[in-house]
């Protein structure tokens, strides 16, 4: 656990000296640029120009510079001092704004082989998934975030009841980006926040979940590529907080060894739960055509900690230590490999055709092909942002409007 965090302020120290050290450059370039011009303007009153016949005292000098230089004058009329300009003050965000980054994702996503799920056959696997992720802008730089999924899979019945939807865990958090830095390469970037999981899926609940807590850090780097070529890294230690450190079921089931009974009916599962998750993610994205296309690539590397085994009068160490009970090696490797094309055809609709690969252990005790295999799926996305569908209706009748008017 010290590791995890002393990497992430590894991080931090290095995008922050990376900032100091731009800044140092800047400033040696400022301060030559100033001698440059202090030796240009360094002047002998004896060397000045003298102004020609047809050449008025008040006219602009060739070689005058900065905003105190003379203007030239209108016959008759006394010179004035040309008035301050003051920097434009941004326009303060609309309610409507601070929600704009809200949206509603529809997803559709079949699986490339037959797999085992829910149903006692081998199946490929359609699912339908429903996203909705609404978010606040508290500031320019800090916003509030929740997430909250159901998942329905078109071919399994063998649940509660047939294509049963399944919510997944609710999550919100609050992120905020820290302040960007430019060198000669392209501009680095880091933002950082804290996300916290709710149990309502079925598999936390029957894990006994609480809570999940999951702060996280960011570093991208955009090159000046078409409209953008970022290179990101995001770090996420997430401790689990559960009520017991094994899995239960909500119905008892009839006991068998690897729950540790042998009479009678049990509602516990021999399984321990995870009580630390390290999630490393590297993504790559390149924007075109005004931002408009986008192509990326992600590659999630997850490690979990189980919880260690306790005494217990019900689970001996012949159960808890069971390769199939997550017993043997406290740690389980798993990876997930995304790649996806992305459309923006409207400011309020996005389209997106992708690849999602999950990896991780084979029965055999090889590891799956982390870009592609039987699980992986192919989707299909289409993600609203109600903001700007209402934003673009409104705007579009007073056009209508206004055009009808004689």
């Amino acid at each position: 656990m010290r590791s995890v965090f002393a990497a992430m302020f590894a991080l931090f120290v290095l995008y922050a000296s990376a900032g100091e050290l731009h800044a140092g450059e800047e400033a040696d370039e400022q301060s030559a640029e100033d001698e440059r011009s202090a030796e240009e303007t360094n002047v002998d009153a004896d060397e000045e120009p003298v102004p020609a016949d047809d050449e008025q005292p008040g006219d602009k000098a060739p070689n005058a510079t900065g905003s105190n230089a003379a203007v030239p004058l209108s016959s008759g009329e006394e010179p004035t001092a040309a008035p301050a300009q003051e920097e434009p003050t941004p326009a303060k965000a609309s309610l409507a704004d601070r929600f704009s980054s809200s949206s509603v994702l529809v997803e559709h996503s079949f699986s490339v082989a037959h797999q085992a799920d829910l149903s006692p056959e081998y199946t490929r696997s359609i699912s339908r998934i429903l996203v909705l992720s609404p978010s606040f802008d508290v500031s320019k730089h800090v916003s509030v975030a929740a997430q909250l999924s159901v998942a329905q899979e078109l071919t399994v019945t063998d649940t509660t009841y047939a294509y049963e939807p399944m919510l997944d865990d609710l999550r919100v958090g609050v992120s905020g980006t820290l302040p960007g830095r430019s060198g000669k390469i392209g501009s680095l970037g880091a933002s950082t926040g804290i996300d916290f999981a709710v149990p309502t899926s079925k598999a936390s609940m029957a894990a006994s979940m609480i809570m999940a807590v999951e702060p996280w850090f960011k570093v991208a780097l955009t090159a000046p590529l078409l409209d953008g070529l970022e290179v990101s890294y995001r770090v996420t230690p997430s401790p689990r907080i559960h009520r017991y450190t094994t899995a239960s079921l909500r119905q008892a089931r009839p006991c068998s060894p690897a729950t540790g009974c042998f009479l009678g009916t049990t509602i516990d599962t021999g399984q321990r739960n995870t009580g630390l998750q390290l999630h490393q993610d590297i993504g790559l994205r390149l924007s075109a055509f005004k931002q408009k296309l986008s192509i990326s690539g992600q590659m999630t590397l997850s490690y979990g900690v189980l919880y260690p085994k306790t005494p217990s009068d019900h689970f001996d160490e012949l159960i808890l230590s069971d390769p199939d009970n997550g017993g043997g090696s406290p740690v389980r490797a798993s990876s997930a490999f995304l790649f996806d094309l992305s459309y923006q055809v409207h400011p309020g609709v996005g389209v997106s055709l992708g690849l999602w690969t999950p990896g991780g252990m084979r029965p055999d005790g090889g590891w799956y092909n982390p870009f592609g295999n039987r699980f992986s799926q192919v989707y299909i996305d289409v993600t609203l942002y109600p903001v700007a569908l209402i934003q673009e209706g409104i705007r579009g009748l007073i056009s209508k409007n206004k055009a009808a008017q004689p």
